[in-house]
């Protein structure tokens, strides 16, 4: 069943999993079994059979909690908010009583079905998620239905967790469902923006900017560095590791630009019109523009390079509503107009 899963012949491999849930065995690996057949019915389209698999696993082994967090992206699909916040509680609240323990060494049971399964779609299938993986989806969904105080509150209780060392416990196999940090603190920063706890929100974003200054080059001359490798016979590896490098630094420069434009929109709602315009000037509007230009064209393309031209459009209209505020007239005309010639 679970080779045909990984196949993508998802009646035939239902069909065997079916079977396999008649057979004999104990009541953790049942678990498991209608888990696998949850996740299958979910691929063909059928949320709702997933849902009474994944249902039916839990009635088995409340402990499969793999169950449960499935479940919660089978109602994130549905659109059921309600039982998707809910589920995950549930889900935060188990894994934070009882850390997914080894499996059993019993010696009582000399062949046990676990021992002779092994695939890599299982392992993928029955993944413990990790508290603060949990923690974080809670505050994303939170905040994307509006719930902006509930969102805020879990965003915090995430930086806490960050603060307590959070990089060693999240394995980095692709299979997380955090975001990079910077992100995060992006997200929280937005949620408290949003609850009117505007001086909060510049802090976080302060955080960011600081961390990204010691990670950004004065300038990105990473396209130099292609042009004329190190290596006399460079390979394709060398070529993709340059490019992967260079999208991350401007990753890093995007991340510290909307550190700055959250903090300039932070200020303006504070009534601080000389201080917004400040922070909107600093980093979206200078530096992002330079480092921008000393891009290649081949790379404008680059969806990070997307994102500095959007967060310039937005310091733009920022700076240029701050400076209607101060009576500056012509300069705000200026912005409006630049802003129309990045997005016409």
């Amino acid at each position: 069943g679970l080779q045909e899963l990984e196949a993508g012949n998802f009646p035939t491999a239902l069909s065997l999993l079916q079977e396999a849930a008649g057979g004999f065995c104990s009541k953790k690996v049942l678990a498991q079994i209608y888990t696998c057949l949850g996740c299958c019915a979910q691929r063909m389209d059928k949320p709702q059979t997933a849902l009474q698999h994944l249902k039916r696993a839990l009635q088995v082994d409340f402990q499969c909690l793999p169950a449960l967090s499935h479940a919660a992206a089978v109602y994130h699909e549905l659109g059921e908010t309600e039982a998707e916040l809910q589920a995950l509680a549930l889900l935060y609240e188990a894994l934070e009583k009882k850390p997914p323990a080894a499996a059993s060494s019993s010696p009582y049971f000399l062949i046990r079905t676990e021992l002779l399964v092994h695939t890599p779609i299982l392992a993928s299938l029955l993944r413990h998620r990790h508290p603060s993986e949990v923690k974080y989806l809670l505050a994303q969904r939170c905040l994307q239905d509006g719930r902006v105080a509930e969102a805020v509150e879990h965003y915090l209780d995430f930086l806490a967790l960050l603060q307590e060392g959070l990089q060693e416990q999240v394995p980095l196999d692709g299979g997380s469902a955090l975001p990079k940090i910077p992100e995060v603190s992006l997200e929280a920063a937005s949620a408290l923006e949003q609850a009117g706890r505007h001086q909060d929100a510049i802090t976080v974003c302060e955080e960011v900017i600081s961390r990204m200054t010691d990670l950004i080059p004065r300038m990105l001359r990473a396209e130099e560095r292609l042009e004329q490798p190190e290596c006399p016979s460079p390979g394709a590896g060398l070529a993709g590791g340059l490019l992967s490098q260079k999208k991350e630094r401007l990753c890093c420069l995007a991340w510290r630009t909307a550190g700055y434009l959250h903090q300039g929109w932070a200020w303006a709602r504070l009534g601080e019109s000389k201080e917004a315009v400040t922070q909107f000037s600093r980093e979206c509007l200078e530096d992002a523009v330079s480092r921008s230009v000393c891009l290649s064209t081949s790379e404008s393309l680059l969806p990070e390079v997307e994102v500095l031209q959007k967060i310039r459009l937005l310091s733009l209209i920022g700076r240029g509503a701050q400076f209607l505020e101060l009576g500056r007239h012509k300069e705000a005309l200026l912005d409006f107009q630049h802003g129309l010639q990045i997005s016409p």
